[in-house]
């Protein structure tokens, strides 16, 4: 298995506004807000120009991801109550792959945006590496 990170091709993988003092990432958000790029419908349209960033899998402690099925927003919101049981949940590796199997992925049935539908599986890092080096590389 592989896991992506898409990314502007000028800015580079990984950037990280919460790396930031606020007052910086704070302008950065507003600037982002009055260009209309917060909420965008498609992958594809959220950046002038892609590029990203293929990892496999087996290059991460798998202790050190998490998983949610489709964006980690949605799935945590107030204002989605269609209860399915993926909504508020955080997986395993292990988790997330029985989620699969019973609800396959979801970009394969993704068409267009619809509120709280989930586009894909998201994956939460929680340590640097493998990240940092490929940092480095772009």
């Amino acid at each position: 298995m592989n896991l992506y990170h898409y990314f502007e091709k000028e800015k580079g993988p990984f950037v990280n506004l919460s790396e930031l003092p606020l007052d910086e990432a704070q302008k950065i958000q507003d600037n982002l807000q009055n260009e209309g790029k917060v909420l965008c419908p498609w992958l594809n349209t959220w950046y002038k120009a892609t590029d990203h960033i293929r990892i496999p899998i087996s290059e991460f402690d798998l202790k050190a991801i998490s998983f949610t099925y489709g964006d980690t927003f949605p799935t945590f919101s107030p204002k989605v109550t269609d209860h399915l049981e993926f909504r508020k949940m955080v997986y395993t590796f292990y988790e997330i792959l029985k989620v699969i199997d019973k609800y396959g992925l979801p970009q394969n049935d993704w068409k267009e945006p619809i509120f709280a539908q989930p586009a894909y599986v998201e994956v939460q890092i929680w340590s640097d590496w493998p990240i940092a080096q490929y940092r480095l590389q772009k």
